[in-house]
């Protein structure tokens, strides 16, 4: 899988343009996904292919800003999170990387395991 990076619930503009400036430094796949796709598993987002009972979401917005990096190397995912700083991003606290296992998740499901997972690591 050619290197992609999934963004959940970014609107700042000044963070969308440092997150896209810092995608097109590293030559890495960035799509920004839209609500109306939260309901359709991670895996199917990165392969952009997805049946059309899928996509319909209309529920509440992710409440924190969320990334999921897919054939990224850990080289790879300690640039991204430099290039990050440098250009204006800073901070997002729940990323992931796309596994077999959260591949099947949707949007919500992956949120919740790493909302429930930064908590936990913030609190120790």
């Amino acid at each position: 899988m050619k290197p992609t990076l999934l963004v959940f619930n970014v609107t700042d503009k000044k963070r969308v343009a440092g997150i896209k400036k810092s995608l097109l430094l590293l030559g890495i796949r960035g799509k920004f996904v839209n609500k109306e796709l939260y309901d359709v598993p991670i895996g199917m987002i990165f392969e952009g292919k997805f049946p059309d009972n899928y996509g319909k979401y209309d529920s509440e917005e992710l409440t924190e800003e969320m990334i999921v990096m897919g054939g990224f190397t850990s080289s790879m995912v300690d640039k991204l999170i430099a290039s990050f700083y440098k250009n204006g991003v800073g901070k997002i606290n729940l990323k992931a990387m796309l596994t077999e296992t959260n591949a099947e998740w949707n949007a919500q499901e992956l949120f919740l395991e790493l909302k429930k997972e930064h908590e936990q690591f913030t609190r120790n």
